[in-house]
């Protein structure tokens, strides 16, 4: 399962950019949460592609800028755990990105 992400204007039509694959990791990517800092967006999501040597799911994060390119492919591990990281929530405080998500069974 791939994660994509795309723009949408005030109409709710998509705006030129489209949209954009935001992780094709191996396994699953599921639950997006986005926030803006007024210059990028932080993209947040549960992640499996760890499965083979981690049993349970990760939270994965990348930026992204406003026309959709993505600027940590690899994406940044948030939290990875042997406990199950799931359902990440984002916000923008004014100065750094706050990542919220359960942890465990």
């Amino acid at each position: 399962m791939r994660l994509t992400v795309a723009v949408l204007v005030l109409a709710g039509v998509a705006a030129g950019a489209g949209s954009r694959v935001v992780s094709s990791a191996p396994f699953d990517q599921t639950s997006p949460a986005i926030a803006f800092d007024g210059t990028n967006f932080l993209v947040t999501w549960q992640d499996t592609r760890d499965i083979p040597t981690d049993t349970s799911a990760n939270i994965y994060a990348c930026r992204l800028t406003p026309s959709l390119e993505v600027l940590d492919t690899a994406g940044i591990l948030v939290a990875g755990t042997r406990e199950e990281d799931y359902i990440p929530a984002v916000a923008w405080g004014g100065a750094d990105y706050l990542i919220a998500w359960h942890r465990g069974c």
